[in-house]
């Protein structure tokens, strides 16, 4: 997701995309709540940032907006 200038992308805990019944593997598809972090990287190739959740990484876009 793009948002002033920068890209933001969930990242999801391991082993969110399936899950395991009766010794088979079962696809699914993650959830808000596996979301481990968001990572926000600026467009201008500056130093990405980590942050806890998508409302976490918009705050710091809004504060720190990237020059052009």
């Amino acid at each position: 997701m793009r948002y002033k200038g920068y890209t933001l992308e969930n990242h999801y805990l391991p082993g969110s995309t399936f899950r395991i019944k009766d010794g088979r593997v079962i696809n699914r598809k993650p959830t808000l709540k596996d979301i481990d972090y968001v990572r926000a990287t600026p467009d201008d190739g500056g130093h990405a940032l980590n942050c806890a959740n998508m409302s976490e990484a918009k705050a710091w876009a809004d504060k720190w907006p990237v020059k052009k």
